[in-house]
């Protein structure tokens, strides 16, 4: 099965996030749940504050201004992931890891053609 290039800039822009800003423990979970896929990337980084977590989804919102300049990127990685997922019907969402840091959450629905 080819992976649609958006599909890929999606999850992408997901492994990056958590190689930046995740700690040094990641975990991918893939798994399908009646029509839905869900993908949940998990990490061990400091996480997400509360009052951030819908934030970080807007475009060149930052949580620690003064850590994203020394590490780089442009504030434009997670937007284009809920993006990606609106578009194809799902959404995507970040809670608390059980690692300790930020788990982001895509769903997806199933293609109904085969």
């Amino acid at each position: 099965m080819k992976i649609p290039p958006c599909n890929r800039q999606l999850v992408l822009n997901l492994l990056q996030n958590a190689a930046k800003y995740g700690g040094d423990r990641i975990r991918v979970h893939l798994a399908q749940q009646e029509n839905q896929v869900t993908l949940r990337v998990e990490d061990n980084g400091p996480g997400i504050p509360d009052t951030a977590k819908e934030h970080i989804f807007e475009p060149f919102y930052r949580v620690d201004r003064s850590r994203s300049r020394r590490i780089g990127g442009n504030g434009l990685g997670l937007s284009i992931v809920r993006r990606i997922a609106r578009q194809y019907g799902g959404d995507a969402t970040v809670e608390d890891s059980p690692l300790g840091g930020a788990c982001f959450v895509i769903h997806l629905p199933l293609s109904k053609s085969g």
